[in-house]
């Protein structure tokens, strides 16, 4: 385990080493935007939406890096060599989530690095506001530190999400969250609806219940859901024939619920929908317990939602 530490710290002064010498050798290109994702193998959400709005400027050269799962060391160098080869000479990083491969580079002068966090509101405690991460925020941890901008979604929470990354409030702008923007959207409404209403006949015409909970655990790698907080023979019994339960769960659960045959006429899993959003468009009654997509379904002047909280 030593050996295997030691190896670790090598690697990452080796990978700060080289940031810095391609930083040394090239210069900013004033209309290069990396989007990067440590958490997603595509883009979606806040990404996706910044990303489509851009180009709709016809003169940003923009890069896109996603999330490899791999455990492949040298597939592992590759996407650190990739990172910082492509972030050197970026005039504009954005990523929405924890990006650890980013916290130890200083970016340089004259480049702006953007955090527009993937969650609305301030439900729960992240990053240095939770009480086991307070002290490493003033005893030199790097995580979080080298923003030049942050995105929330209202004034009322500027103060919690500079706790939480440890940051100046000067640098948070409470502009707004891109992926609510389609709640105001008519035309992507109703292209939406068409298109879930197509795809998943079942929904139509009935009463849709999502039950959308976060996941449990410390991270992506090790999260799950208890799959025995569901008694889906019991639920059946108590739908009624107009009714229909859609489990959306977090993208990062690998773990997935099995559904019996004869329950899918009631009961059916809609996780690989990327967008919790859009199936919010057609949600009549949202379930969850600590998630923060209680406020996008409020944006959408719905007040049918039940905090289910179950740990």
């Amino acid at each position: 385990m030593r050996i295997y530490g030691l190896l670790q710290k090598a690697m990452k002064l080796i990978y700060i080493a080289l940031y810095n010498i391609f930083v040394f050798f090239t210069k900013i290109d004033e209309n290069k935007v990396v989007i990067a994702s440590n958490s997603r193998n595509t883009l979606s959400g806040n990404l996706l939406f910044i990303k489509n709005e851009l180009e709709k400027e016809n003169k940003y050269k923009i890069i896109v890096i996603t999330a490899e799962e791999t455990s492949s060391f040298f597939k592992k160098v590759k996407f650190r060599l990739k990172i910082i080869s492509q972030i050197c000479n970026a005039k504009t990083i954005i990523i929405d989530d924890f990006f650890p491969l980013l916290y130890a580079l200083k970016i340089r002068k004259g480049a702006r690095f953007i955090q527009a966090w993937h969650a609305i509101g301030a439900f729960k405690k992240v990053g240095y506001s939770r009480p086991d991460q307070a002290e490493k925020a003033k005893n030199g941890s790097l995580t979080h530190k080298n923003y030049t901008d942050v995105i929330v979604s209202s004034e009322n929470i500027v103060d919690c999400y500079a706790e939480a990354f440890g940051c100046n409030k000067n640098i948070i702008h409470p502009i707004g969250t891109p992926r609510t923007d389609l709640f105001f959207d008519k035309n992507y409404i109703e292209d939406t609806k068409k298109r879930l209403y197509e795809k998943y006949p079942i929904l139509k015409d009935k009463r849709v219940i999502v039950f959308a909970p976060t996941f449990r655990g410390a991270g992506k790698n090790s999260a799950h859901y208890n799959q025995e907080f569901i008694n889906l023979d019991k639920l059946y019994k108590e739908l009624n024939d107009n009714e229909v339960f859609v489990i959306k769960y977090h993208p990062f659960i690998k773990n997935k619920l099995e559904i019996k045959d004869e329950y899918k006429d009631k009961i059916v899993d809609l996780t690989k929908e990327r967008e919790i959003n859009d199936l919010l468009l057609i949600t009549d009654l949202l379930i969850t317990d600590y998630s923060s997509v209680i406020f996008e379904y409020a944006l959408i002047r719905k007040s049918n939602y039940l905090l289910y909280t179950r740990l």
